[in-house]
This record gives C-alpha cells, sequence and structure tokens, in this order.
C-alpha cells in the first residue's frame, strides 16, 4: 500500500513539474468528453498538440486573431486561445485527410443553462460547409445530453461527472460577418438584437449581433 501510494505522489510530482499550476489549478476543467463524429468531421477534445498548434496558428496570423477574438494582437492575449482548459472545446479533424481544420466550443454564459458558442476554421478550408457540419452535431449532442463536465462535490477539491441540460446556446457575432450570420439562420438560430461598439480594434468600433437558438 505505501509503494502504491508513494507511486501517485510521484506522478502527480511530474505533472506538477510538466504543467505548472495549470495541472492542479485547471484539472477540473479539462474537456473528459468522448470524440463524436458528422459525416466528414471527427470532433475530438483538445490534447495538448492540438492546442499548440491552435495557438502557434493565431500567434503568426494576428489578423485572424483580431477578427476572430475582436481584440488587438497581444502576447500576452495568447491565455485566450488556451482550448485545454475549456471543457467544452473541440478540434475539428477530417476524417479523409486527418487534417486539423478548425475548433467549436460552448462555454456557460449564465444560470446552469445557457451557453455561448464559437466555431472557426482555419483559412484554407473554409467556404466547405465544415462550420455548418459541426455545429449542427454539436447542436444535436447538447439536445441529446450527451456532453458533460466535471462538477465540485460537497467534498472540496473532488469532482464527479455531470451531463449538462442545455437549454439555449448563444452566439454572437461582427454584423460584417455575413457567412457567419448567414449560417446562424441556417442552423435555426434567431435574432435577439444588435449590440452597438461591443469590440474595438485598431481605433475602429465594431458592432455585433446576437443569436439565440432554444433547445
Amino acid at each position: 500500500e505505501l509503494k502504491f501510494i508513494n507511486s501517485i505522489k510521484e506522478f502527480y510530482a511530474q505533472e506538477c513539474k510538466k504543467y505548472w499550476e495549470r495541472y492542479y489549478r485547471y484539472q477540473h476543467k479539462k474537456n473528459i468528453n468522448n470524440l463524436f463524429d458528422s459525416p466528414r468531421l471527427l470532433i475530438i477534445p483538445y490534447d495538448s498538440e492540438l492546442n499548440n498548434k491552435y495557438i502557434s496558428f493565431f500567434e503568426n496570423n494576428h489578423d485572424e486573431f483580431e477578427t476572430y477574438y475582436g481584440r488587438e494582437f497581444d502576447l500576452d492575449d495568447l491565455k485566450y486561445c488556451n482550448q485545454e482548459i475549456r471543457p467544452l472545446s473541440f478540434a475539428l479533424i477530417e476524417k479523409d485527410t486527418n487534417e486539423y481544420i478548425g475548433s467549436i466550443a460552448l462555454d456557460l454564459l449564465r444560470s446552469d443553462c445557457v451557453y455561448n458558442i464559437e466555431y472557426y476554421i482555419f483559412p484554407t478550408y473554409r467556404k466547405y460547409g465544415y462550420a455548418k457540419e459541426a455545429l449542427t452535431r454539436i447542436i444535436e449532442v447538447a439536445k441529446n445530453k450527451e456532453l458533460k463536465v466535471l462538477e465540485e462535490t460537497i467534498r472540496v477539491g473532488v469532482y464527479a461527472e455531470e451531463y449538462l441540460n442545455i437549454k439555449c446556446i448563444e452566439a454572437r457575432t461582427s454584423t460584417e460577418n455575413i457567412a457567419s450570420i448567414s449560417l446562424l439562420k441556417k442552423c435555426g438560430f434567431e435574432l435577439m438584437g444588435k449590440l452597438p461598439y461591443d469590440k474595438k480594434i485598431n481605433d475602429i468600433y465594431i458592432d455585433s449581433v446576437q443569436y439565440d437558438l432554444i433547445i
């Protein structure tokens, strides 16, 4: 028994050294879902390799960072690109080529049932319908209550799996992002309103619109 306990302590120490504070601060935020798929895509939880590729892309494509995240590029802001600490963030892998083509994620907004949706397709793979395919599939999975997260129990630091009862998915996009607005409409989202001066990039204000889907 002592040997077993010591092996656990050694493993924990190695992981803390490898991942620093992320290991114990964000361990409960990891994506514990299984992969799911669509006709052309594998939709899988992020691992370190895919996460590093995601961060590296935005580090080397400042215009894409500013357009997608709605803020001027700064190296410190690459923290927003970390997908490993988002419990419902998935990488999109093309089945036929095994190419990493984009990302889709849900984040809790308010109450315990309203979630924000984000999706991103790398420029090379746009206009092939991948975003619609991924969005349609994740809506279906959410409707079927197949998505789960780790929730803290009454014991501090002890977490249990909990399947989510998502009732509303919300999306925000720039008023100039016609492709994204069209996609949301095709997937059944309804316009809730306009958000004036929602973002500011290089001294230019950008209006956004909000769309909701009740599921």
